[in-house]
């Protein structure tokens, strides 16, 4: 595989995880199921002026991270091969690191250019 279909793939994880992420935000942590992270977001939205560790909420979502990226893994090799779900997966694991960077430096500081400036308006995390 070209290393350019390689690049693609791993930006289309990175894209999906802010798209799954914004799922998660509206649907399951504002949505009407329980769910321990529905209960967890509702704490942090009454805690919302208190800064965020990015690597701790990393570390209390991994388990189901990993388990959200193995499922799709065993579900999308065997349509479309490990050359293109690894990069894949490593596109989502960036992205979500991405998306909790974002949202940490959102209770950290005021934004600085038009993205932080939507991001922080919204508050999407």
């Amino acid at each position: 595989m070209s290393l350019l279909r390689t690049i693609g793939w791993a930006s289309a994880g990175f894209a999906a995880a802010h798209v799954l992420e914004s799922a998660w935000h509206r649907w399951i942590a504002h949505g009407k199921r329980p769910d321990p992270t529905r209960t967890q977001h509702h704490e942090h939205h009454r805690k919302a002026s208190e800064p965020v560790d990015v690597w701790s909420e990393l570390r209390d979502n991994a388990g189901r991270f990993g388990m959200t990226l193995l499922g799709i893994n065993v579900v999308l090799a065997p349509l479309l091969g490990l050359r293109r779900t690894v990069p894949l997966s490593i596109g989502l694991t960036a992205g979500l690191v991405a998306v909790n960077y974002y949202h940490a430096r959102m209770h950290r500081r005021a934004p600085r250019g038009r993205y932080e400036e939507w991001m922080w308006r919204f508050h999407w995390h």
